[in-house]
């Protein structure tokens, strides 16, 4: 109604003529703006650390440093149903559990959130090659996702995107691709849910994003 309303505006006093198919895309987007904001402050409320990091499930793990001359690389990708519409994140650090960096991408439309989950990957595969980086463990919360890139079963429906992580996996001097349970990829988890801003398809961040302070905080206590 806002969009009919702001239309009809165009039309009295800038003499703008929109067709109603614009209308409704315009519609269309707002509502997806409106739903990712709605995600983001669920995700903030979700990872809100409360009496330091004691409000974590008692399975929680730490997240665990690569070894020695190695750099981890926590992903993760989200998915829409309703529009099939995806986004990735991914986070790095080195041996000492340093941060090294971290970027949120805007990705293509998926079929499902196992190709959410790959896209993501191979995302991430393609920026730490491109930031230097030869020996990677690259870490995420999908087991299904892991189990296909060590051939512990196949996926023919997807097999064009593990192919393509395997392609991307021979760039390097090594490769390692494990699972961890999501409760110990939060920061990852939350850069793939964050909306990015209007006409943004990439962020690289070089400094610890505010919102994920308190969740890689967690991560190490």
């Amino acid at each position: 109604m806002w969009r009919l309303w702001r239309s009809r505006n165009q039309l009295v006093f800038q003499h703008q003529n929109l067709s109603w198919q614009s209308t409704l895309k315009r519609a269309k987007d707002d509502v997806q703006e409106w739903e990712n904001a709605q995600e983001y402050i669920q995700s903030l409320n979700h990872y809100t650390v409360r009496e330091g990091c004691n409000n974590r499930e008692s399975t929680h793990q730490k997240w665990e440093q690569p070894p020695m001359g190695w750099i981890k690389c926590n992903y993760d990708g989200s998915f829409n149903y309703r529009t099939q519409q995806t986004n990735s994140g991914w986070l790095i650090r080195d041996d000492k559990g340093f941060y090294k960096g971290a970027a949120q991408a805007v990705g293509g439309t998926m079929n499902n959130a196992l190709e959410s989950e790959l896209q993501a990957l191979v995302m991430a595969m393609q920026h730490t090659w491109s930031q230097g980086y030869r020996k990677v463990i690259f870490e995420g919360d999908s087991k299904q996702v892991e189990e296909l890139l060590n051939r512990k079963q196949m996926h023919f429906g997807a097999f064009n995107w593990i192919r393509e992580a395997w392609s991307w996996s021979k760039r390097f001097e090594e490769v390692i691709f494990s699972w961890t349970p999501r409760t110990n990829n939060q920061p990852a988890d939350m850069l793939a849910k964050s909306h990015l801003p209007q006409d943004t398809s990439f962020i690289y961040h070089y400094f610890v994003p505010n919102f994920i302070t308190n969740a890689l905080h967690c991560n190490h206590y």
